[in-house]
């Protein structure tokens, strides 16, 4: 006779596993800064979408996304790579800001380095990271170094021309924030791939259903 597993060895675990691969594998996850104008309603609406990197450290984006602090003004540090102490530059449009996000260049330091200036600016820390890859270049994931465990504000990376709308004609002083979000898009998922997660997942279920069957 066949010893069935009772329900509490039921793995459901391995069912929510196979359930997470079935449905991310045909996504494709990444972050998007969106530069957003007014509307006539009191309102914001995106007018430009820029693909972001994010990184393995600071706070979770998805997080981040859904608070309080997820739009702000885009601004430069002083000085300019927050490779050093950074303060905030002066600013002549503060009814549009409540939170800033800071807007660095790649380079001359690590990124948790220009991570951890920004969120300790004088006198009042930007509540975000924005950082800009060499023109040309695509935006990057980015890894911490020994700065990496005091970030907790989110980091991402965008390319030289995003950086180039949000600092020029949708800049702040021109009445546009900036927003910090993930974004999943779902891709096609062929016959194959279902076939190749379905099958496992149909399996693994059937089991837990008999055995919850037969422990009644």
């Amino acid at each position: 006779m066949i010893k069935l597993l009772p329900p509490s060895k039921c793995f459901l675990p391995t069912v929510i596993f196979y359930i997470f691969v079935a449905i991310i594998d045909g996504a494709s996850a990444q972050y998007l800064v969106e530069i957003l104008e007014s509307t006539p309603l009191g309102g914001r609406r995106p007018v430009i979408r820029c693909e972001a990197t994010g990184a393995n450290f600071g706070d979770d984006v998805m997080a981040f996304s859904f608070g309080s602090f997820s739009t702000g003004c885009a601004l430069r540090t002083i000085p300019e790579d927050a490779c050093e102490h950074v303060t905030l530059p002066q600013l002549n449009h503060t009814r549009l800001c409540d939170n800033y996000f800071a807007v660095v260049p790649r380079g001359k330091c690590s990124f948790s380095e220009k991570a951890y200036n920004a969120q300790m600016a004088q006198s009042i820390g930007y509540q975000a990271l924005i950082v800009y890859n060499n023109p040309g270049q695509p935006p990057i994931p980015m890894s911490g170094s020994k700065f990496s465990d005091y970030v907790n504000i989110p980091v991402v990376m965008v390319n030289y021309e995003c950086m180039q709308n949000m600092m020029g004609n949708y800049s702040v002083e021109h009445g546009f924030v900036v927003t910090i979000k993930t974004n999943v898009t779902i891709k096609a998922t062929g016959y194959y791939d279902l076939i190749k997660y379905w099958i496992p997942f149909v399996a693994v279920v059937s089991l837990c259903l008999i055995v919850l069957l037969i422990s009644l």
